[in-house]
């Protein structure tokens, strides 16, 4: 009996261990196909079961072990029928083992070779560019431009400059904004020596470096600027004008101008009256309307002064437009106030009294007393409004009356006149031109004198009195004197008898 239990249990043992081989090939990828050295093909078993099943059925475990090429047992039995074969308990995980050697590896990207590396590390380093020559041009003194000329440079190079000064006094030091290929020089860069470095950069090339040679610079002593003198200019009202005022003769370069109100600058283009400017090439056109005398300066304008560089004083007198005409002045400088009128050449007349606390109507006519003086005088006006700023002396005037007394000084020509009435005043320029008006001149009024005591002028006649009083009498006013008296005299008298009834009364 003991003889017949034996191959049960040998039949239950290989099935448990293939159910064991089958769960731990599942649980870690591991086939037992076998393949050939020279096969590339990734493994395409089909033992990658996902079963979770803590209970494997023997019957279907033995189908796997067969397509995965492994043997469960080498003295396998014919498979029970389900319902003879008792369940077999869970087989214990067993712990990962070390993949077969015999297992293809998985396909890896081949190798760059060191062949191409060297090559790719060549190509991320270009090279310097060649170096070319850079040299300094132009005339190495104040006011003039320098400029840097390259050459044996590669095609296509593109350049950037950058300026250096270095002399006694400054030392050496890079000159800040000086990076174009052109430099003005300035006050400030006489008597020092100046470089220009270079950077040029090929396509796809690293930057080369290069420094010209040193130039030395100085003053300029032929500039058509006149220095501290003061250049004097003229125009008329309203012509049109077109002066270059420039520091140097033909092509200015890169010198620019700016106009000031002071030698110091800064640039300010209201130095210049309305209508006229000054281009940055240095030349002052335009018109003004404006009679005046203009003070100003142009400055030169350097690559190190911006603001400007000492440059020309410029006096610029606009006289009157070339169609004048003569205009007469009156003025009257009696008490209360000074009076004054402004006569045109065709005759019309304007009331100017600017001082009066109340002026009259500007159509009011030239008036004045006997033994009274005006002042005349002419100028010339022109179209724009713009009269002669000084009055002038040399007209010659006469009178209609014969007696009226005239005296030239310097604001004009004094007229006294000596009798009262309607005379015309005449005014002849030293051109030949005349201008005439008519004054009305009134009787002086008489006024009451007061009591002098030693005689001599009454205040206001303007004269001597010739009916002076005594001293110590009172002046003949024209009344009588005897009239109040007696009135006071009667009043005196009823007032009292008034007083002696009324006190009577009282004692009665």
């Amino acid at each position: 009996m003991h003889k017949n239990c034996l191959p049960p249990i040998h039949r239950i043992a290989a099935i448990g261990s293939a159910v064991a081989i089958v769960a731990a090939s599942s649980a870690f990828g591991i086939g037992a196909v076998s393949a050939s050295a020279d096969e590339l093909a990734p493994n395409t078993s089909t033992s990658t079961s996902t079963s979770t099943s803590t209970s494997v059925d023997p019957a279907a475990s033995a189908p796997d072990t067969d397509t995965t090429g492994g043997s469960a047992s080498e003295d396998s039995a014919p498979t029970p029928t389900p319902s003879a074969t008792p369940t077999a308990p869970a087989a214990p995980v067993a712990p990962a083992e070390p993949a077969d050697p015999a297992a293809p590896a998985a396909p890896r990207p081949p190798a760059q070779s060191a062949t191409v590396a060297a090559k790719s590390t060549a190509a991320a380093a270009p090279a310097a560019t060649a170096a070319g020559t850079v040299a300094v041009t132009g005339t190495a003194t104040t006011w003039h431009t320098l400029r840097a000329v390259t050459a044996g440079w590669p095609a296509g190079t593109t350049f950037t400059y950058q300026w250096t000064l270095s002399g006694p006094v400054v030392g050496t030091r890079v000159i800040a904004g000086a990076t174009s290929d052109t430099y003005v020089l300035g006050h400030p860069d006489a008597t020092s020596d100046l470089t220009v470095a270079v950077t040029g950069t090929a396509p796809g090339e690293d930057p080369t470096t290069v420094t010209s040679a040193p130039v030395h610079a100085d003053f300029n002593s032929e500039t058509t600027f006149t220095g501290a003198g003061v250049r004097e200019l003229t125009a008329s009202a309203g012509q049109t004008i077109s002066v270059p005022i420039q520091a140097l003769t033909g092509d200015q370069g890169g010198l620019r101008y700016g106009v000031s109100s002071s030698a110091d600058g800064p640039i300010d283009a209201g130095a210049l009256p309305a209508g006229l400017t000054l281009s940055s090439d240095g030349v002052l056109s335009g018109s003004t309307t404006t009679a005046q005398v203009v003070d100003f300066w142009v400055l030169a304008r350097t690559s190190q002064e911006p603001a400007g560089a000492p440059g020309q004083h410029v006096q610029l007198t606009v006289g009157l437009a070339a169609d004048t005409q003569l205009r007469a002045g009156v003025m009257d400088y009696d008490p209360p106030h000074t009076r004054s009128w402004s006569v045109s050449a065709d005759g019309t007349t304007e009331y100017l009294d600017a001082l009066s606390d109340d002026p009259a109507p500007k159509s009011t006519p030239i008036t004045s007393t006997v033994g009274s003086t005006i002042t005349v005088n002419a100028g010339l006006v022109d179209r724009y409004g713009n009269r002669q700023p000084i009055a002038t002396i040399d007209n010659d005037w006469t009178s209609s009356v014969a007696d009226d007394t005239l005296d030239k000084y310097d604001p004009g020509t004094a007229v006294r006149f000596s009798s009262p009435g309607v005379r015309t005043l005449t005014g002849t320029a030293p051109d030949g031109r005349t201008i005439s008006f008519t004054v009305r001149v009134a009787t002086t009024a008489t006024t009451p004198t007061t009591p002098v005591a030693t005689g001599g002028t009454a205040p206001g006649t303007g004269s001597t009195s010739s009916t002076a009083a005594p001293t110590g009498t009172l002046a003949f006013t024209g009344a009588d004197e005897t009239g109040p008296i007696t009135w006071a005299l009667g009043l005196l008298a009823a007032g009292a008898t008034l007083l002696v009834t009324r006190l009577r009364r009282r004692r009665a």
